[in-house]
């Protein structure tokens, strides 16, 4: 017919569907968790774009890659909260300049300890933020 627009077809791997999809099933407070594919497949025109028996292949799929992508963040954060546990608080630091010690070692070990606890924190951000997130921020 004439005047309506018509969807594209659109691959699976690059769909926005697939997208949402995964954006759903990383989010620990979203409704598709505990329903079924075909409830999640009805929930959203996007979804519908594919054939209702590949889509529930394609959840099934994406569930248990989020499944142990929410296991391997869980141990990276239990990981990261030890090595908090690891790194000595000195408070000294904060009410003096960077580098203030009285002999050349004590500034290496500020300056070590500055540098790992930069470290833990980078690494501990890109877990909630990855590096393809992050080019949306700049």
């Amino acid at each position: 017919m004439v005047g309506i627009p018509t969807r594209r077809k659109v691959k699976w791997t690059k769909s926005p569907a697939r997208a949402l999809l995964k954006k759903l099933l990383l989010d620990e407070k979203s409704y598709v968790h505990g329903k079924a594919a075909e409830d999640v497949y009805a929930s959203h025109d996007w979804f519908q774009d594919y054939p209702a028996k590949k889509f529930k292949e394609y959840f099934a799929d994406m569930a248990v890659a989020a499944k142990q992508h929410r296991s391997i963040v869980a141990e990276d954060n239990r990981l990261v909260n030890l090595e908090y546990t690891l790194i000595p608080i000195n408070y000294e630091i904060l009410r003096a300049r960077f580098r203030h010690g009285r002999s050349t070692e004590d500034k290496m070990n500020l300056h070590k300890m500055a540098t790992e606890m930069v470290a833990v924190i980078v690494q501990y951000d890109l877990h909630y933020r990855p590096l393809s997130e992050v080019d949306n921020y700049l």
